[in-house]
């Protein structure tokens, strides 16, 4: 980001970079993120490659979705070019007259006669495009064009940085365009502030653990009108900003590399698997501080129900907060933007604070992996007392380092479904005494380490906690 000024001791560009943390906390960063915290908008990054692979959506589709908003003053944008074969920052692209890493921003779009175009600022001031449309271009102008954006590339020889150019070329020459929307186009928004506690998440597996129960969830409720549910969809965008502290290193701070993702689930309760059966929409991992999603909700349950009522529709979703590999605690505000009125809540944590963790690693070898109960070694399996003075809930995970299907069985006359490289159980309770786990994959011999976490509540008595030890 960067900012200039011909008005003479103009100051809120300085004074916007101290809150920034100073010129080296903003040198380099995202456009999305400064776009936010200029205008408080809703921001989000189109990758134009990503963009073209895309069969829902085209080019050509991105360019009347945003062409009436930056019309309207209800978008801005900015531009961003790829880095050079050089891999020098600001070089020249060949004889473009485009700069290398270099942020653009969007001062007008316009369509004349077929020809899609931006009006385009280097906010250097200096160095611009030379291409088609161009004020060197002498061609491609008619009168019409120069009437209509009110432009004459004569009278704009001396270079100040600003051009026209084809939104065709802008997206082969450029890596992307980044834009901040009005949130006055939807006319409901909801704000929730929350942290992401990464306790009881001292991830056994250093990949992106399927395992969703722990992450912060959100119960999005829509509250549709009788002419709301003539649609078979709700379009809802989700906003997620992460909160940056004002750390002696902000810039450090606000690029550290903490993936998150967003997750659409149907119905109202907490997801305990990522790629579980419900129905959902995920979305891709980012490293911004800003991460924008898009989505079109169905609500429908039953086809074309002969009276529409409330009843014939999904209404809740569960809204996932997730971090890929490794977790780290972060506050951040969730906003959500719809078509129609909703409701959100965050649902409690399947780890209350004040509850106490026990971590218990072990391994899978060839002298105990027994497999499930369906094999005569099953009793060969590693096995843990629990030994607590009073009944006590508990939230129980087995993590395997390897994907084998796993499971814990306290009760070997229960029924029990093994899942694939993690187990886990939020409605257990250990009564008062000794209660047995044991730790098992479903086929023998399936080797390999494991880790088994058990939380609960404190006791009242003495001790605090259930003793947990390995018995087998």
């Amino acid at each position: 980001m960067t900012a200039t000024s011909a008005v003479p001791k103009e100051l809120w560009p300085t004074l916007f970079e101290k809150t920034m943390g100073g010129y080296a906390s903003i040198d380099g960063s995202f456009a999305p993120d400064n776009l936010y915290l200029l205008s408080g908008w809703i921001a989000e990054c189109i990758d134009f490659d990503k963009l073209q692979k895309n069969m829902r959506r085209s080019i050509d589709q991105l360019w009347s979705d945003i062409l009436q908003l930056l019309r309207d003053r209800k978008a801005v944008a900015c531009l961003a070019t790829p880095a050079s074969s050089d891999r020098q920052v600001e070089s020249a692209i060949g004889n473009t007259g485009l700069l290398s890493q270099h942020a653009y921003s969007v001062l007008e779009a316009a369509e004349v006669d077929g020809n899609k175009l931006m009006f385009i600022r280097n906010p250097h001031r200096q160095t611009r495009w030379k291409g088609k449309f161009s004020p060197s271009d002498r061609l491609s102008w008619t009168h019409r064009m120069k009437d209509e954006l009110q432009y004459d590339p004569q009278k704009h020889q001396n270079d100040d940085g600003c051009f026209w150019m084809e939104w065709k070329d802008i997206s082969t020459h450029f890596d992307g365009i980044s834009l901040a929307y009005d949130p006055s186009i939807f006319p409901h928004r909801v704000d929730v502030h929350s942290c992401f506690d990464p306790t009881g998440q001292a991830a056994f597996v250093s990949s992106a653990r399927r395992v969703s129960a722990f992450s912060p969830q959100f119960v999005l409720e829509l509250k549709p009108t009788k002419d709301d549910l003539c649609l078979s969809e709700v379009e809802v965008w989700v906003q997620l900003h992460r909160h940056i502290s004002a750390a002696d290193h902000v810039k450090e701070e606000k690029e550290k590399k903490i993936s998150i993702t967003t997750h659409v689930f149907e119905g109202g309760d907490r997801v305990q698997l990522i790629d579980g059966e419900r129905w959902s929409k995920l979305s891709m991992a980012t490293y911004m501080m800003i991460k924008l999603d898009k989505f079109r909700l169905p609500w429908r349950k039953r086809d074309d129900p002969v009276e529409r009522e409330l009843s014939d529709y999904n209404l809740k979703y569960t809204i996932v907060v997730g971090q890929y590999k490794r977790k780290e605690a972060f506050n951040f505000t969730f906003s959500v933007f719809s078509t129609v009125k909703a409701t959100l809540h965050e649902l409690p944590p399947v780890i209350p604070q004040g509850w106490i963790s026990q971590y218990h690693d072990g391994e899978w070898t060839k002298e105990n992996a027994g497999g499930c109960r369906n094999h005569p070694t099953f009793d060969k399996n590693p096995q843990y007392s629990v030994i607590t003075p009073e009944d006590v809930k508990a939230v129980v995970l087995l993590e395997s380092q390897h994907p084998h299907g796993v499971a814990v069985v306290q009760d070997v006359f229960r029924k029990i479904a093994y899942t694939l490289s993690f187990y886990l159980q939020t409605d257990t309770t250990f009564k008062a005494g000794e209660n047995r786990l044991t730790v098992t994959t479903y086929e023998p011999q399936q080797l390999g380490k494991y880790r088994l976490s058990i939380h609960t509540p404190p006791l009242s008595g003495s001790p605090v906690y259930p003793v947990v030890k390995r018995v087998k």
